[in-house]
């Protein structure tokens, strides 16, 4: 008989670096009792032992945009009669791939994260996390900027980075 589900962690996979009351819940088990870890500026305010916790960030953020593949980290605990495949996987640990952000300058001492005053006309797609991802060694915002800059328009300068150059990396720009 194969299990057709295995457990999992559900919860915001992007959270702001002082986001609070963050809920996390393992899913898709008959265990009870759970161990969690979390990264070190994260903090359990509830749940802590079961299979929903709730969770406050307060992460400094001095000089980043962004702390990428933070793991949050939760076992199954003294649940040792439970038979399946995804029941010892959750018994070993399975992982959530966090990152936390500071667009708005919120945990940086000094705000030096740049926000961009341009969409390029796709509000929802290009984003600031879309604008601050690294292309060998400028941002996407950075590139586009510099072509605006130097008098091509905004379309332009965005569909040029986000469709010509650097697609993979600064497509939800594109127009």
């Amino acid at each position: 008989v194969y299990e057709s589900v295995f457990p999992a962690i559900v919860g915001k996979t992007i959270v702001g670096c002082d986001e609070s009351t963050v809920i996390y819940e393992v899913v898709n088990t008959r265990a009870t009792k759970f161990d969690w870890t979390l990264p070190e500026y994260a903090a359990v305010t509830g749940g802590l032992g079961t299979s929903r916790i709730e969770v406050n960030f307060n992460a400094s953020m001095v000089g980043e945009a962004i702390k990428d593949n933070e793991i949050i980290y939760v076992r199954s605990a003294g649940d040792e009669l439970l038979q399946g495949e995804g029941e010892r996987r959750l018994a070993d640990g399975i992982g959530l791939r966090v990152k936390i952000t500071d667009y708005e300058g919120n945990c940086s001492p000094e705000p030096d994260v740049k926000l961009y005053g341009f969409d390029c006309g796709r509000p929802s797609t290009c984003t600031q996390h879309v604008l601050h991802k690294t292309t060998e060694v400028y941002t996407c915002g950075e590139r586009i900027q510099y072509l605006m800059e130097k008098g091509e328009s905004e379309a332009d300068a965005c569909r040029q980075v986000a469709m010509v150059q650097f697609h993979g990396h600064c497509g939800g720009c594109n127009p």
